[in-house]
């Protein structure tokens, strides 16, 4: 993989004839991200989670999904995407990156994988092994991380300390920094999403409010 340093992670926007697809890399799989789903298609779930595999295949979290839309949905997707594909696998990131995804950017520290959530003020943060979970929070300039409480081994701790100062100090620094540019990442993907969610509530509230003034003016 390539080393040269990272500005911003490849946010990959691509449309599509049931809604615009959303992609970030993702270190097990070529991408993942969500679909912003045209309101009309669905009226209770705007942005189904999405991943893309090496083998062209495309997988849909279909759980809220109307059963009978899913095969439509997967079939328009995988067309939409496929000539995509090769530029999807030649996406570059932080060796330690791993994914974002339904909010939460996922990343190697140590010997276990951390998950990051942006909670609007302080960054909840979750870190776990097989047989390990540590969890703080970080808020701006301070974290409730504490080296001594952590059961792990000695490299973990140092990892965790030294991953929980990237964290504290990301906003402060250089936009090349991996921690910041994850960070950012991971913004983005929370932006993207609400701003979709949005539109399809506001799609929805429309449509309510015009058929019930139909229905009021006869």
């Amino acid at each position: 993989m390539r080393t040269r340093p990272h500005s911003a992670l490849p946010v990959t926007r691509i449309p599509t004839p049931v809604g615009t697809v959303h992609l970030l890399p993702d270190k097990h799989a070529v991408a993942c991200g969500f679909v912003a789903v045209i309101p009309e298609l669905s009226d209770h779930h705007a942005t189904p989670d999405l991943t893309v595999y090496p083998c062209g295949r495309v997988e849909l979290d279909s759980v809220f999904l109307v059963p009978q839309l899913v095969p439509y949905l997967e079939e328009q997707l995988l067309q939409a995407l496929l000539p995509h594909l090769e530029a999807l696998q030649d996406m570059d990131t932080p060796s330690e990156f791993l994914h974002v995804r339904s909010r939460a950017l996922r990343i190697r520290v140590g010997s276990g994988d951390v998950m990051i959530r942006d909670e609007d003020g302080y960054l909840a943060a979750y870190w776990s092994t097989d047989e390990l979970e540590v969890n703080w929070a970080i808020f701006p300039g301070q974290s409730t991380f504490n080296a001594a409480h952590c059961m792990g081994t000695e490299a973990d701790k140092e990892a965790l300390s030294a991953f929980n100062t990237a964290l504290l100090l990301a906003d402060q620094a250089d936009t090349n920094v991996p921690c910041r540019v994850m960070l950012q990442a991971l913004r983005q993907h929370t932006h993207d999403l609400d701003v979709a969610n949005e539109v399809h509530r506001q799609h929805w509230a429309d449509y309510t409010s015009k058929h019930v003034r139909e229905a009021l003016s006869v």
